[in-house]
């Protein structure tokens, strides 16, 4: 089987200076030896005419036609034209950095889609705003074998135009489709503070969701109450290895522990306020406690699956912010447990243990 043919996608951003297209094109062929399958242009609205004549009109000096020549390419062989050219941003004055951004970015996320491409970036050092949000685009959808240069203008006994390469931190996972550049960056500077100063987690049982800052997360329904209950209990845990194949439900529902186990107490106290919990959210279902309760808890128990889930779901919605709401710990000794700190979960409605006297019963 052939292995499968490369295209070279160039994406230069000249700033108001066309003549940093043409130099662009020549210092990757003739110094980096990058051929150019397919040649794309980032500008500014309010220069985008002016650099679209000079680039396409054959006379000009700084067309791709007086380019290919001197550099050893065949015009004919490089995808360009003006649906290459991306005018972005408005077409006045003003700079609004959103619009360029998100034109940056979907520019990019376009060519950087294509498995086929390897993509590399050529910005002139005087491209301004657009050029750092375009490197900032590139590090969110660009992959391993994409690169960014800087093209810098010598002076004195250097005039020829230099090529630098800056290092990319390339994001840990794909953006959304769709996911606007300024959407995510609220995001990501939210889910950085939340890693040091975590907001409140409200648990809220009327609706079965969970609320974090303004984010409500809809959890589906064994989901919520795994995470309820797990909340009333912080920060102790619910160790599963202790409950685990020590019971078994009667005919009529009844979940009977083992008479035997030396923890026999315990474990009856946290399952009567388990079901009170369950009684609380689902009172339309109560009977289904004891065979969800067996599902989860039971020989091949189905808690870790579930916690899997709830952290996955978690992640999704508050990306790297999830980490204080995370469910940590695992079917050891250590159990499973909410380290969020217990003044910063908030659940409604309070359900208080099946013993007025005691705390909210655990196995810690």
């Amino acid at each position: 089987m052939s292995k499968q043919r490369v295209f070279r996608v160039l994406v230069v951003v000249p700033g108001s200076d066309p003549a940093a297209v043409r130099d662009a094109v020549t210092a990757m062929v003739t110094r980096e030896r990058i051929p150019v399958d397919e040649l794309h242009v980032l500008v500014p609205a309010v220069d985008a005419d002016r650099v679209r004549r000079a680039l396409l009109e054959t006379e000009s000096r700084v067309s791709l036609t007086a380019v290919c020549a001197p550099a050893g390419i065949e015009q004919s062989a490089t995808l360009f034209g003006g649906r290459t050219i991306h005018s972005l941003g408005p077409s006045d004055r003003a700079v609004h950095a959103e619009s360029l951004a998100d034109g940056a970015l979907e520019t990019l996320r376009r060519v950087c889609s294509d498995e086929r491409n390897e993509v590399t970036v050529v910005c002139q050092s005087g491209a301004g705003a657009l050029g750092i949000l375009t490197h900032s685009a590139l590090q969110l959808v660009g992959r391993p074998n994409d690169r960014f240069f800087v093209l810098e203008y010598g002076s004195g006994s250097s005039p020829e135009p230099l090529l630098l390469e800056l290092p990319m931190v390339l994001a840990e996972e794909s953006l959304s489709a769709g996911q606007r550049y300024l959407d995510l960056a609220v995001s990501r500077r939210l889910g950085r503070r939340r890693l040091s100063e975590p907001g409140v987690l409200w648990l809220d049982g009327q609706r079965r969701v969970l609320r974090i800052d303004d984010l409500d997360v809809v959890l589906p329904r064994l989901q919520f109450f795994w995470m309820f209950s797990l909340a009333t209990l912080a920060p102790h845990p619910f160790p599963l290895r202790v409950v685990s194949g020590n019971f078994h439900v009667s005919g009529r529902g009844e979940i009977i522990v083992a008479p035997e186990h030396p923890r026999r107490n315990d474990i009856e106290a946290a399952v009567g306020y388990l079901r009170r919990i369950f009684s609380t959210l689902f009172p339309e279902s109560t009977t289904d406690f004891a065979l969800v309760f067996k599902r989860a808890c039971g020989p091949s128990p189905g808690l870790p699956s579930v916690i899997a889930k709830l952290n996955a779901t978690l992640r999704r919605s508050l990306g790297i912010g999830a980490a204080p709401y995370l469910i940590a710990g695992g079917r050891g000794n250590a159990g499973y447990r909410l380290t969020l700190p217990s003044n910063r979960i908030k659940i409604d409605p309070r359900v208080s243990p099946p013993d007025a006297k005691a705390t909210s019963p655990h196995l810690g």
